[in-house]
């Protein structure tokens, strides 16, 4: 199972799979200073993903520098 873990000192979320709830409680007792926001329903873009919706948009950056 797939879970949407923020890190409490920084803000920064991340994904994470699990075995069980079992498991991701094991873990978060470990690292005190994450907490889990729950199961992920959607799966976050990858950088990749992001980058080229913002290229294919206007492509306002072509010609700089040239």
């Amino acid at each position: 199972m797939k879970y949407t873990i923020i890190n409490v000192d920084t803000g920064s979320a991340l994904e994470m799979n699990f075995k069980s709830e079992e498991q991701l409680n094991e873990w978060l007792e470990i690292n005190k200073n994450f907490k889990s926001l729950g199961k992920s329903k959607n799966d976050l873009p990858t950088r990749h993903v992001r980058m080229q919706r913002w290229k294919d948009k206007d492509d306002i950056f072509s010609g700089w520098g040239s």
